[in-house]
């Protein structure tokens, strides 16, 4: 997802929405630190999406937990390169 606004900020009722998938990395341990370990132990891999209805924590929220199709979001986090999604492994330019 870009830096700038994302679909949940102009629709914060939306539940869901095809987009598409623009990287999707195993989850490295330096990655866990950056997020200061709230990713839960579970999530294996860190997907970026085009667009998302999920919302990131912050101001003291935490993140949006759901679903990309059948596969369950566990956490919702903002980087430098945008907002990212870690749960499971998806193909790169798969519309979800």
């Amino acid at each position: 997802m870009s830096s700038g606004l994302l679909r949940c900020q102009f629709d914060s009722y939306l539940k869901e929405l095809t987009t598409k998938v623009l990287r999707c990395n195993v989850l490295s341990s330096n990655r866990r630190k950056e997020f200061k370990s709230k990713i839960p132990k579970e999530a294996s891999h860190e997907v970026e999406l085009e667009d998302s209805v999920l919302f990131c924590e912050g101001g003291g929220q935490p993140s949006d937990k759901g679903k990309i199709n059948t596969t369950d979001v566990l956490y919702v986090g903002r980087d430098s390169n945008g907002s990212v999604l870690v749960s499971s492994w998806f193909n790169k330019n798969k519309k979800v």
